[in-house]
């Protein structure tokens, strides 16, 4: 079974204006988007492993601690991710809840974890 088109006169005049509309301006082939993003140059290292570390930290929000390895300080940017999504879900639950004596409770709880909060951010490891 072959399909078969009518070359309809409103529609070639349609395409012929929208082509006609691009007339005069410089043909260029592709997207050029390198102009538009800036490469950094890559951080000066002896070997793969500390490039890498160096690397990784350059994403991570937080201050290294003295003596903190990379893995170390991973493990703290995710701790620090999933309690602020804790703190996230306990004020939801704080604004919906409607007896006071809950509200407390979460309050304790929230406050408890505004300090690990604060000591995972802290940058010489001591409670804010």
């Amino acid at each position: 079974m072959k399909l078969k088109f009518k070359v309809q006169g409103y529609q070639t005049d349609a395409v012929k204006a929208v082509v006609d509309s691009f007339d005069g301006q410089p043909m260029c082939s592709g997207l050029r988007y390198a102009n538009v993003l800036q490469r950094r140059p890559l951080p000066v290292a002896l070997d793969l492993a500390s490039l890498h570390a160096q690397l990784v930290q350059q994403h991570i929000p937080l201050a290294a601690r003295p003596g903190e390895t990379l893995a170390q300080q991973v493990a703290r940017f995710s701790s620090l991710r999933a309690a602020k999504a804790r703190y996230a879900k306990l004020q939801t639950r704080i604004n919906n809840e409607r007896q006071f004596n809950r509200k407390v409770a979460l309050n304790a709880q929230m406050r408890d974890l505004s300090a690990e909060i604060l000591a995972l951010e802290s940058s010489d490891g001591s409670k804010a």
